[in-house]
């Protein structure tokens, strides 16, 4: 099985996703969606492959849209390397 890994920015992307959710949600939804995305991390860290391929600043990476989010992140020689977690019309590319 492999692992993956947060960038400090995923971990406070992370962070206000769940304060955002937990303000206008709830307790448990903010859980719930919370969870889902340590699952997804999971599963690309067993199939890195999984997202869309795209190239930003001439290194190649993935994307994988979550409901109202987008998460980049990329494949590392025992996992993946979660870089961002964004707001769907957030603009990405710049904030890499």
């Amino acid at each position: 099985m492999s692992d993956y890994l947060l960038s400090d920015d995923a971990a406070e992307d992370l962070q206000h996703i769940y304060r955002d959710g937990l303000d206008r949600f709830g307790e448990a939804q903010a859980d719930q969606y919370l969870d889902e995305f340590y699952h997804l991390f999971d599963l690309f860290s067993d199939n890195p492959e999984m997202g869309v391929d795209i190239e930003i600043q001439g290194n190649k990476l993935q994307l994988h849209p979550h409901k109202s989010h987008i998460v980049i992140f990329e494949p590392i020689y025992d996992g993946v390397k979660i870089l961002r977690v964004f707001y769907g019309g957030a603009d990405y590319f710049r904030q890499l």
